[in-house]
C-alpha cells in the first residue's frame, strides 16, 4: 500500500517534479536528477524526511515522486489548460487554433504549384488542399470540447500515512521551492491507493 502527499500547481509538473521532491523530502530517484536541490536540503536540515517510497516508473526506474492529474484542470487536446466552467471557451480556443494551422498549411501546399516538385503534382496539391477543407469544416461543426488530464501536480509517495507535523513541513518547504521557482501552489491533497484523495 502506498500513500502520497500532492502537490497542485498552475505549471506543468514534468518541468520540476523531481526537484521539488528533492528539495522537499532530501531524496532523489535512481535518475539522480534533483541532486543540487538535495544539497540545499541537506544544508537546511539533518537528515532526509523518513518514509519516502521509491515507486518504479513505466521504464523501471525508482523514483520517489511522480506527475498527477490536476482536480478540475484538463487539457483541451492542443497542449492548452482549463477549469471547469471554461468548456466554452476551450472549444472556441481550439476552434481558433486549428483553423489557423490548417489554413496556414493551405496556403505552404499552394504555394507549391508550379514548382514542379516531383511529389506535389496538381492532383496531389488539389486532394491535399481538399483535406485541409474538409478538416476545417469538421471542426466549425464540433460542439464540445476534448478533455484529457492536466498534469499540473506532483505526487511523493510514502509508505505509510503522513501526520499533521509532517503534513506542514511538505506545505512549507513545498511553498519555499515554489517561491524559488516562480510557481503558484493552488492546493494539497493526501493520496492513498486505491482511494480517493483528500484536500487539505
Amino acid at each position: 500500500m502506498s500513500y502520497g502527499f500532492i502537490i497542485d500547481t498552475d505549471s506543468y509538473s514534468g518541468n520540476f517534479e523531481r526537484e521539488m521532491c528533492a528539495f522537499m523530502t532530501g531524496h532523489t530517484g535512481d535518475c539522480e536528477v534533483g541532486e543540487e536541490e538535495q544539497e540545499i536540503y541537506l544544508e537546511d536540515l539533518e537528515s532526509p524526511i523518513p518514509n519516502v517510497m521509491l515507486v518504479p516508473d513505466e521504464h523501471g526506474c525508482r523514483r520517489p515522486v511522480s506527475i498527477y492529474p490536476t482536480t478540475n484542470v484538463w487539457n483541451n487536446g492542443l497542449g492548452f489548460h482549463f477549469k471547469d466552467g471554461e468548456e466554452e471557451l476551450a472549444l472556441e480556443k481550439y476552434k481558433e487554433y486549428w483553423i489557423a494551422y490548417q489554413t496556414k498549411n493551405m496556403e505552404v501546399v499552394r504555394g507549391h504549384r508550379g514548382k514542379q516538385i516531383p511529389t506535389w503534382t496538381d492532383e496531389a496539391i488539389d486532394r491535399a488542399i481538399q483535406d485541409y477543407e474538409k478538416s476545417i469544416e469538421e471542426v466549425k461543426r464540433k460542439t464540445e470540447t476534448s478533455k484529457y488530464p492536466a498534469y499540473q501536480s506532483v505526487l511523493v509517495y510514502f509508505n505509510q500515512p503522513l501526520d499533521p507535523e509532517t503534513i506542514d513541513f511538505l506545505k512549507h518547504r513545498a511553498h519555499l521551492f515554489a517561491g524559488r521557482k516562480g510557481i503558484m501552489i493552488i492546493g494539497f491533497r493526501l493520496y492513498k491507493e486505491n482511494s480517493a484523495e483528500i484536500e487539505i
